[in-house]
């Protein structure tokens, strides 16, 4: 569920790219802080399996007068499959 981020796509997501460059390299954010305007989560959950391993990622996007200003990952260990 979410979007599906991988290494490559997240490293083509520089400082400096547009609200709309950034929607068009990861897609719509999952969430859009209602209260700031300044930036946006990406939010990745994958099941595995019967045992209900479940991997999370959380990307948030920080947006400085409009543009990127810095990204901050958050990743849970990988289940083994």
């Amino acid at each position: 569920q979410g979007n599906f981020l991988d290494d490559e796509t997240i490293e083509k997501v520089k400082e400096g790219m547009t609200r709309e460059q950034v929607r068009f390299v990861l897609g719509d954010p999952v969430l859009e802080d209602s209260f700031s305007k300044d930036s946006w989560e990406y939010i990745y959950y994958l099941r595995v399996g019967r045992k209900q391993l479940t991997y999370k990622e959380r990307l948030t996007v920080y947006f400085e007068d409009d543009k990127v200003s810095k990204l901050t990952r958050h990743e849970s260990e990988k289940p083994d499959v």
